[in-house]
């Protein structure tokens, strides 16, 4: 017994697997993470070295060329570059594809260790995982001062930003990181006054090395019978209270550094600025996660600026505008894939029509289409694959293929009908005639894409999902038009 034998026999089973595929087809579509493209995997590791006030000639030549050095020789490693600027250095690993970023992230913080000591005052490197994903930004963000409000300084804003607009946002689904570009850190700044220091006969040298000195450091071990207590020295003074550091002593007297300088809190100079409209503004970025949908983020995202200008920002003076939105591409994109998938299944359908001239044949050929790439969203879905305008195109590629087998089909049972044979004979008989002829057909036709499943690096990450929607179309479309179509074209065709 055959398959198309054993769904005409069948039905109800068929019927129930239809409506399980349809549901299944749907359920996927609502969850498949919608962007503009692919996600193309490139493992990527880079460290961060930062050296305070360091000449890029020094910075390379200390920090950065020793670490590129004993960095080469990372398993998978296949590119090394690095930039270079005033105060900082950054090394950027890219890896084969296919390699694991956490045991590359090992071998790199190993490899580390090997490297030369460092200067004093630098910092120790920060080792960055690029999670494996070529992920662009979703979203820009400008905060911006009103009009009517007379505090015009957005750095006296910045409390106000990370504790109530950057939560807000980062509690956003997909949300991987909020980056507030606008910050304007804050220094402390210690202003000698050389002549009040050399009236009380202390040099700047020495009060340098008191405040270098003023940090908490252990003192060892005291035993006390038969106890065993870590000393501690407390010597870091918080910023307001440095002013009653003793930096020297005159006559028996101690000298406090409020004495010989001033100390204040201050932003750091800006190297650049953010202008919106003419006038500053505080710039804000959304990133995604790689699998995140980009369109449901930016929905999410719009309905956080509303909350949050009608509330906490407004009762600041300040306004939130959507500056850049990566979903507006996305949209236009998809919508014009949809509607050439939309207009090539009209053309399709109507040729269709034109040459059978029969309502009840095109339809049971046309209902085909859905169920096929009904399907064919399953598969995107099990695969962790997006809707994206590649995958749209592969569907769009895969109708008139998937129309191929529902019509050789339905003819040969029209044709065996036509002959006198009986409505179970004509659908068994004419299905059980073509069925080996259409398995040829469709095997070659989804052999031709096979090889691109299995293409690596970036060209074959970017063409995947083509090539996985119309394998799996089409594949779909012989065993639906060997056991769906027979059942509908029995109850169907019965004239």
């Amino acid at each position: 017994m055959n398959l198309t034998d054993l769904s005409t026999r069948q039905w109800p089973s068929v019927a129930a697997a239809v409506a399980l595929v349809a549901l299944f087809g749907l359920t996927s579509i609502a969850s498949l993470p919608i962007q503009l493209l692919p996600t193309i995997e490139e493992p990527q590791i880079s460290v961060a070295n930062f050296w305070r006030a360091a000449a890029p000639e020094e910075m390379e030549a200390n920090i950065v060329e020793p670490q590129e050095n004993v960095l080469r020789n990372t398993p998978g490693l296949t590119n090394i570059n690095s930039f270079i600027g005033r105060g900082s250095g950054f090394v950027n690993l890219t890896f084969a594809v296919g390699t694991d970023i956490q045991t590359a992230k090992l071998d790199v913080i190993n490899n580390l260790t090997q490297a030369p000591p460092r200067p004093g005052d630098a910092l120790e490197p920060m080792v960055n995982v690029g999670g494996g994903q070529q992920t662009p930004g979703a979203a820009s963000l400008l905060i911006r001062v009103l009009p009517d409000n007379p505090n015009r300084e957005l750095a006296s804003y910045q409390k106000l930003i990370e504790d109530s607009v950057e939560p807000r946002l980062a509690r956003i689904p997909g949300v991987s990181q909020i980056q507030l570009q606008g910050e304007q850190p804050r220094e402390l700044h210690i202003t000698f006054d050389s002549y009040r220091a050399a009236a009380l006969g202390i040099q700047i040298n020495d009060i340098i090395a008191t405040v270098s000195r003023a940090t908490d450091s252990s003192g060892g071990f005291a035993d006390v019978g038969r106890r065993q207590y870590t000393v501690r020295f407390v010597g870091q003074f918080e910023p307001e209270q440095l002013n009653e550091l003793i930096v020297g002593w005159s006559n028996e007297r101690p000298i406090y550094l409020s004495e010989v300088a001033d100390v204040e809190i201050v932003p750091r100079k800006q190297d650049g600025f953010t202008l919106r409209n003419g006038y500053p503004a505080y710039y804000i970025t959304v990133q995604r996660d790689y699998d995140a949908n980009t369109v449901a983020i930016l929905d999410e995202v719009n309905k956080a600026i509303v909350e949050l200008n009608e509330n906490v920002l407004r009762e600041a003076g300040l306004e939130m505008d959507l500056s850049f939105d990566a979903s507006i591409h996305i949209r236009r994109a998809v919508a014009l894939v949809r509607s050439n998938l939309g207009l090539g299944l009209l053309l399709a359908v109507g040729i269709l029509y034109f040459l059978m001239r029969s309502r009840r044949a095109t339809f049971l050929v046309t209902a085909t289409v859905p169920l096929s790439v009904l399907v064919a969203f399953v598969a995107l879905r099990l695969f962790d694959k997006s809707l994206n305008v590649i995958s749209l195109a592969g569907l769009a590629f895969s109708v008139g293929l998937v129309m191929d087998a529902a019509i050789v089909t339905l003819e040969n049972i029209v044709r065996c009908r036509q002959e006198g044979a009986s409505q179970d004979e004509a659908v068994r008989r004419g299905t059980r005639q073509i069925t080996g002829a259409l398995f040829a057909s469709t095997v070659t036709s989804v052999a031709i894409f096979v090889p691109v499943l299995f293409m690596q690096g970036m060209e074959g990450q970017l063409f995947q999902d083509l090539a996985l929607t119309i394998d799996v179309a089409v594949s779909s479309s012989f065993f639906i038009a060997i056991t769906v179509l027979p059942v509908d074209a029995y109850f169907m065709l019965s004239q």
